[in-house]
């Protein structure tokens, strides 16, 4: 399968304040991450609930503190990426599983207005 991607020069600059965590914490994360799609560290109760510690901590404040122009991607996307379907567009977790090299594990779900979906590696 080849693809064509258009790339569009940058419009929006990147708003100021980026947040981002202590280059001890991101490495720890990354390590950890690594280790778990490795297959080297298996996903727990008690590793669930330290990470959602982790995120839980700051998202009372997120949106307003850490997380502006966000959507400025998403803004720049529907305003030059067009045109778009009617409605949403939807590409199922297994749909991407298949276009990628190798074998994945997919998981998704419906959240409000959208979806999500992790995928790893097998």
């Amino acid at each position: 399968m080849s693809a064509v991607t258009a790339t569009l020069p940058r419009i929006w600059p990147s708003p100021g304040g980026k947040p981002l965590p202590s280059t001890g914490m991101a490495e720890v994360f990354r390590a950890f991450a690594r280790d778990l799609a490795a297959g080297r560290r298996s996903w727990d109760a008690d590793t669930a609930r330290f990470i959602a510690g982790q995120f839980d901590e700051p998202a009372v404040e997120w949106d307003t503190s850490r997380a502006t122009g966000r959507d400025d991607p998403l803004r720049d996307a529907l305003d030059r990426g067009g045109p778009f379907p009617d409605g949403s567009l939807y590409v199922a977790a297994d749909d991407v599983a298949a276009a990628l090299p190798g074998q994945w594990h997919a998981v998704e779900a419906q959240v409000g207005w959208g979806s999500w979906a992790v995928l790893r590696r097998v």
